[in-house]
């Protein structure tokens, strides 16, 4: 059984119109959905955050603020500062989250919290590294966007006459 949409955008710590489409099976010309979350909106129900991204005012768990730039942008990953944050490595937290993009979009402030967005490295935009690159990407749990950089480094081993080994380091670069 489905909520009906009005309890569900209350509830909702953070949805994007998107979503709710999909979830409610609506198209895009259809603008039942667009009319109450305007009437939510103005009820006080439901929070806009960006263009087609909402967050519910009586959601009983509070906004994850690392989860808000992948609503906000698809090919969104936390990066920089924010990553650290993120997987506990930082040792304060601010007030602003970085994230990688390649397509540009103002800073984005809710709940006194400024979502910024920052260019990715030119190397993180190559479509696919070559095979005899020194750099391939790992994909770890697809729904907190996670991704590693293992590094491959030629090591010679003294035991094995001369034999090249490779290691693995692994190097966390963002991610939500």
């Amino acid at each position: 059984m489905q909520l009906p949409f009005s309890q569900f955008a209350q509830s909702a710590p953070l949805f994007t119109l998107e979503e709710a489409r999909a979830r409610y099976k609506k198209d895009k010309h259809n603008r039942s959905l667009l009319n109450l979350l305007h009437r939510l909106k103005h009820q006080g129900r439901v929070r806009l955050i960006a263009n087609g991204v909402y967050a519910g005012a009586f959601a009983a768990t509070p906004l994850n603020r690392y989860r808000v730039p992948l609503a906000l942008r698809e090919d969104a990953v936390v990066a920089l500062h924010s990553a650290l944050e993120l997987h506990g490595v930082a040792n304060q937290v601010f007030q602003t989250v970085y994230y990688f993009s390649a397509r540009a979009r103002k800073d984005v402030v809710f709940d006194r919290v400024t979502y910024h967005r920052v260019a990715p490295p030119r190397a993180l935009l190559a479509p696919n590294p070559s095979p005899l690159s020194n750099r391939t990407w790992c994909r770890q749990c697809p729904g907190n966007r996670t991704r590693t950089i293992l590094r491959r480094l030629p090591a010679v081993s003294r035991l094995q006459w001369g034999r090249r080994r490779t290691r693995q380091i692994a190097l966390h670069v963002s991610f939500v």
